[in-house]
């Protein structure tokens, strides 16, 4: 079923930014990246009535309350109470459709059957906006709050104890064979129009993308490239819910793919890896249940490049120069980190 609607305003929720937890390493949520992100998503807009015809559907009765988040970059998010009590996330995808949404539902039931707590889809369709299809996906709502959101309420040692256990859920997730080639590693070429806006991301740094390019391509001349495997691919603490001691849930699985599995563990070199929740625990909960290969570090080090260049491309097409000076200060990182291996 298409619906047809004309998009329309709804409210934005200010999310606070996010301080420096290690004394060194500030990360990307500072208040330039939050005015860009209520701006993003301002451009966002499905009107009530739809919102409340999308649960009505898929719960048995309209919206009680509704809640914008305003969070994420890629979908319109609504956390919305049923009139019979149902608590759901509404998620609208502007860019891919329901063929996001349904390639998300894919890898979750096959998580789910693997232990790893997901959210379970009430409805997945399409609907129109504007004349442009959008993909839409109602989830019941996981107990508990990203542990990105926790973190100074929690002793240091209980959080790394946090990520031990996300290590431990992401080697399950791992350990799903793959079921199509690779849609992006890093011993894939990077083409060159995501090299030049990351250039151009970087104005009069854009050098350091060319050293990125050197130093990755040295890693992948010296490594065999790793036996692809089912990745989250935005796997970080923003994406774990906990409720006291125990991890309740993983969400946003709308870029979940085939990769090499060293690509979730360099997501959380990229953006995360810090007190107090650094790689490090990450791995320690990791090998609990899966080896790293040989090289591990080379591997991490040329996926991190890899991400890094691409946040640069998507962060210059979208216009957050704030959050390309940061990844471009990650990227500098990365390229001391393969001068050493």
């Amino acid at each position: 079923m298409t619906n047809r609607v004309t998009a329309g305003t709804v409210s934005q929720r200010r999310w606070a930014p996010r301080k420096d937890l290690t004394g060194g390493v500030a990360d990307r949520h500072d208040d330039t990246y939050e005015d860009w992100l209520r701006g993003h998503h301002a451009q966002f807009g499905t009107p009530f009535e739809v919102i409340d015809d999308l649960v009505r559907r898929a719960t048995g009765s309209g919206v009680a309350r509704s809640e914008r988040i305003a969070r994420g970059e890629s979908n319109e998010v609504h956390a919305v109470t049923s009139s019979n009590g149902d608590e759901v996330i509404v998620r609208i995808n502007h860019n891919d459709g329901a063929a996001a949404c349904r390639r998300a539902e894919a890898v979750i039931g096959r998580a789910r059957v693997s232990g790893i707590p997901v959210p379970d889809s009430l409805l997945i369709e399409e609907m129109e906006v504007d004349g442009r299809e959008r993909g839409v996906c109602v989830q019941r709502r996981l107990k508990g709050t990203p542990l990105a959101d926790s973190v100074k309420g929690i002793a240091s040692d209980d959080v790394r104890s946090l990520v031990a256990d996300a290590g431990e859920l992401v080697a399950r997730l791992h350990s799903l064979p793959a079921q199509h080639e690779p849609r992006s590693a890093w011993w894939q070429e990077v083409p060159d129009f995501a090299i030049e806006r990351a250039r151009a991301a970087l104005g009069a740094g854009a050098s350091l993308v060319d050293d990125a390019l050197e130093a990755l391509a040295a890693i992948v001349a010296s490594h065999a490239p790793d036996e692809p495997t089912t990745v989250h691919s935005d796997f970080g603490p923003e994406l774990l819910l906990v409720d006291g001691e125990r991890i309740t849930g993983i969400i946003d699985w709308d870029q979940a793919t085939v990769s090499s599995p060293m690509a979730d563990l360099a997501n959380w070199d990229s953006y995360y890896d810090w007190e107090p929740h650094p790689t490090s625990a990450l791995i320690a909960g990791y090998e609990r249940v899966r080896s790293l290969p040989d090289g591990h570090l080379a591997i991490r080090t040329a996926s991190a490049l890899n991400t890094t260049i691409w946040g640069l491309e998507y962060y210059h097409r979208v216009n957050n120069p704030g959050a390309a000076r940061w990844t471009g200060e990650r990227l500098a990182h990365f390229i001391a980190r393969a001068g050493a291996l």
